[in-house]
């Protein structure tokens, strides 16, 4: 009958076991370097695709960069604001979101006065999003907004965050009945 050769060796086994402990730390500790690098690498080519001139590579770009909280993701952002194309804003809007930066916020309100209903309403929801403590002063370009459903948004959006009462007076007088009774919800969830 053979021995085992690790058999009565205690000493020998725990010299493997620390040998390989410090092999796979030492792995570890690579293999950390090279998946940072790779990431920044990722990013940057994020970076440079945003500034290229597609804009479908520029709005998915920005929003990467904002989900990896790249400095650069916020001059982006405010830089989409304020372009013509719908995509570039939207796109911008929900990456402030994802970033989650306030200092965007006087930016995005600029855009609750978009020739654009869907930017509006972007726009309302980034905020929301931002700084849902100011919606009761920031989203009075809203009260007067000419589609209905931007006004109706407005007013379920002050009523269930409790803010804009003088908005949502004016709400509760609205010609749409829709946006009276988003106006008045508040007042039926109470009863």
């Amino acid at each position: 009958m053979t021995q085992d050769p690790l058999v009565g060796n205690a000493a020998g086994l725990e010299m493997l076991l620390e040998k390989l402990t410090k092999e796979k730390e030492r792995d570890l500790s690579i293999l950390e370097v090279k998946v940072d690098l790779l990431s920044r690498i990722a990013v940057d080519h994020l970076y440079e695709d945003a500034c290229s001139s597609v804009i479908s590579h520029k709005s998915a770009a920005v929003l990467g960069l904002a989900a990896h909280k790249d400095e650069r993701a916020g001059e982006l952002i405010i830089d989409f604001l304020g372009n013509y194309n719908l995509t570039l804003k939207r796109s911008a809007l929900l990456s402030a979101k994802v970033l989650g930066d306030k200092s965007i916020v006087p930016h995005v309100a600029k855009c609750l006065e978009d020739s654009s209903t869907i930017v509006r309403i972007h726009a309302m929801e980034t905020l929301e999003s931002l700084a849902p403590e100011l919606l009761g002063t920031l989203l009075k370009p809203l009260v007067h907004d000419p589609v209905w459903y931007v006004r109706e948004k407005l007013a379920k959006t002050l009523v269930s965050h409790g803010q804009g009462e003088s908005f949502l007076e004016e709400l509760r007088h609205d010609a749409k009945m829709v946006v009276r009774v988003a106006a008045l919800e508040e007042n039926l969830l109470v009863s």
